[in-house]
């Protein structure tokens, strides 16, 4: 059986919960808290306690256009 280890929580460190919940993919420390739910061999985890929760600075900056702002289509009609 694998012992537990305590972790203490750092002000300003990830601090992922073992039960479910929503997770802040965009989270620069979503990788972190992954990695130790797989370490832990926890089958689910969450942000819920995580004062990251709402931090998207992980969010990638992508240029987002279009040259139409509704698609359309030119059907050809005969009359």
């Amino acid at each position: 059986m694998k012992a537990k280890r305590s972790r203490k929580k750092k002000e300003g460190e990830f601090n992922p919960g073992r039960k479910g919940g929503k997770r802040n993919i965009f989270c620069p420390h979503y990788a972190e808290c992954l990695d130790f739910a797989v370490q832990e061999q926890w089958v689910s985890w969450g942000c819920k306690n995580c004062e990251h929760r709402f931090n998207e600075s992980g969010r990638a900056d992508l240029e987002s256009g279009v040259e139409h702002a509704v698609p359309y289509y030119e059907v050809g009609i005969r009359i």
